[in-house]
């Protein structure tokens, strides 16, 4: 299947280099499913494939997304010859109980062999995922998992809360009632612990779930959230380009019949209308703690925010979720607990 993937990639990228031309990107993400399963020769042909169709020189981030049970010195070793220099770990937990109950195949000890041999391969920005709200956890367990990111002293965090999909195990425990998920009041105490930690670490906190070193911010994801054109590529992958929208099929077998047939893969088109692009841009750069400059969103759209949404600011800054300056908007803590709630004020 690895081999028949890489053999439809590179037909996606020669359809997509014959409608734009060979692009000049300035970053690149190779993201999951889990890309750190791939063999070292197939890594090899991977980083050819992405070589000679884009012009990779204006490249600032490459990232790798990775699963620690999934890497070795090799394949790190792979990823490094083919331009990346940005590793994302999923590590989720450094308790090997939480680990095991998320059916994770690493535990802490092989997140820590992995994250050493990224550093002797040379990532020297390295990215660790962590989760929280899991079953089982408290709050002073998400105090040892911070204890440990520090002692790694990582570039970047990610924390996210738990979201439990449909027709999977974790649900299926829970609807048996197996398993135990911590209360509200207990997951919020740990977002807030993460915020008060790290920055205490001297991380900053430039979006809702994400931190950074000085200087180390997620370029690529700063894109999403900043409304720029981004390509995608492969099976569930997804596009903007010049206002116009367009996804890839889930299916491996459907997504590479199409493209071995000539044709071009996607399956959802759509052209962005003014009031889908004003609602994304919203809920998007709202994610960003620097929040939405007024100056930036006339220009995008010619007008102001105040005669786009008429007082829908005004009574989110009256609720305490919003906090306004002469610059523009941005979540407070209360706005970052309940963003769901903003952001639907914008759709």
């Amino acid at each position: 299947m690895v081999d028949k993937y890489l053999d439809c990639l590179e037909l996606e990228c020669v359809l997509r280099e014959r409608l734009y031309g060979k692009l000049s990107v300035d970053t690149v993400f190779v993201g999951g499913g889990t890309p750190s399963l791939l063999s070292s020769q197939h890594l090899d042909r991977l980083g050819h494939i992405i070589r000679s169709h884009f012009d990779l020189a204006p490249v600032t981030e490459f990232t790798f997304e990775s699963n620690p049970g999934t890497l070795s010195s090799d394949k790190l070793n792979s990823m490094r010859a083919i331009g990346a220099n940005r590793l994302s770990m999923g590590l989720q937990s450094s308790d090997d109980e939480l680990l095991s109950s998320l059916g994770r195949i690493h535990d802490r000890k092989t997140f820590e062999q992995c994250y050493h041999m990224a550093r002797l391969a040379g990532f020297d920005n390295i990215s660790i995922d962590m989760m929280f709200g899991l079953p089982g956890q408290t709050v002073q367990s998400v105090e040892r998992d911070i204890d440990y990111l520090i002692e790694l002293a990582p570039e970047h965090i990610s924390a996210y809360s738990l979201m439990i999909d449909p027709d999977t195990p974790l649900e299926q425990m829970l609807d048996q009632g197996s398993l135990t998920l911590p209360d509200e009041e207990a997951e919020r105490q740990m977002y807030y612990t993460y915020r008060r930690r790290l920055a205490q670490a001297g991380y900053l906190q430039y979006e809702i779930s994400n931190w950074s070193r000085p200087g180390m911010r997620s370029t690529h994801n700063v894109r999403y959230w900043r409304d720029r054109d981004y390509l995608g590529l492969g099976p569930a992958a997804h596009s903007l380009m010049l206002e116009y929208r367009f996804g890839n099929p889930e299916s491996l077998e459907i997504w590479s019949e199409a493209l071995m047939a000539g044709r071009g893969p996607a399956i959802v088109h759509e052209v962005r209308s003014i009031p889908n692009h004003m609602s994304e841009y919203m809920f998007t750069g709202l994610r960003m703690l620097d929040g939405i400059q007024f100056d930036s969103f006339r220009e995008t759209f010619g007008c102001s925010l105040d005669e786009a949404y008429p007082g829908v600011v005004d009574k989110l800054v009256d609720r305490g979720l919003l906090s306004r300056d002469q610059l523009g908007i941005r979540l407070t803590d209360l706005g970052l607990d309940l963003a769901n709630q903003v952001f639907m004020e914008f759709v």
